[in-house]
């Protein structure tokens, strides 16, 4: 573990999320802008409100950015551990063989968990999910059945995803603040390129491993419940660069380890019991 790695591994440690100050007001002021309009439209200009005025927050030293405001602590965060339960199918009425992975912890209930759909924002970016609503809406129509609610519906989706453009626009131009006040040439260098990498993705697909990581933080932060195999989507942007040589071996663990250390850091200190993964 390098210094970098050991520095944000001790961070992740001694911090704790304490919410964005200004999520409340955003979100009121919002609402009291939207009364009148679809319930479904006011919350996603409430989404769109937040993504636009939330604190941007970006650490010394890591390549992967994105974070709420944390309070760091003088002692180190001790983390349950994942450990086996025994469940059962409940109502689902599961057969012997499904059953019998309930019993050995192998399966277990979801509830209401998620995971976005990473294969998508990859491939086509917030800009092409937002084409294909602008298709989709092209295509409505009013003598469709629940054809205000469709509507309704789509333009919320299409609300919401501008609004979180707006928010990597924001990091990008944060990231380019920072790169120019900085002294030192490495980390100015760095600034400049996570600064290109925001303004790149998610809006479009990633051209480069470091942009991937990138998107795939910015997507887990959209979503902040389950990253997806991150093994798939991110294998060809590595072999790219590795053949290329764009990139080493040794750059692309930091690249890993930064985007594992803010997945982590954002599960374990939502989660009831969570362990730290780097």
């Amino acid at each position: 573990m390098n210094e970098r790695i050991a520095f944000m591994r001790e961070r992740a440690l001694r911090s704790i999320p304490q919410g964005d100050p200004k999520g409340g007001e955003l979100r009121r002021e919002s609402m009291d802008q939207t009364e009148g309009e679809p319930s479904v439209i006011r919350e996603a200009k409430a989404a769109a409100s937040f993504f636009r005025g939330r604190t941007l927050v970006i650490h010394d030293s890591e390549l992967v950015i994105g974070d709420t405001p944390r309070k760091f602590m003088d002692e180190k965060i001790q983390p349950a551990i994942f450990g086996r339960r025994s469940w059962t199918s409940g109502a689902w009425n599961a057969s012997d063989k499904t059953e019998c992975l309930f019993q050995e912890g192998i399966l277990s209930w979801a509830g209401n968990h998620k995971t976005l759909d990473y294969d998508t924002i990859f491939a086509i970016g917030f800009n092409g999910i937002c084409r294909q609503i602008d298709d989709r809406l092209g295509r409505l129509s009013s003598e469709e059945e629940d054809y205000q609610e469709k509507k309704d519906f789509l333009e919320a989706l299409k609300i919401v995803a501008e609004g979180y453009l707006k928010l990597s626009e924001r990091y990008a131009d944060y990231a380019l603040e920072l790169a120019e006040k900085e002294s030192d040439p490495i980390r100015r260098e760095e600034l400049r390129k996570i600064s290109q990498n925001c303004r790149n993705t998610p809006a479009n697909p990633p051209k480069d491993f470091w942009e991937a990581c990138q998107c795939a933080w910015f997507s887990f932060f959209f979503v902040p419940d389950a990253p997806g195999r991150v093994d798939q989507y991110l294998a060809p942007y590595y072999k790219e660069d590795i053949e290329k040589g764009i990139i080493t071996r040794e750059f692309a663990k930091d690249l890993i380890s930064c985007l594992g250390s803010n997945i982590s850091r954002s599960l374990a200190h939502r989660a009831e019991s969570a362990h730290i993964i780097i």
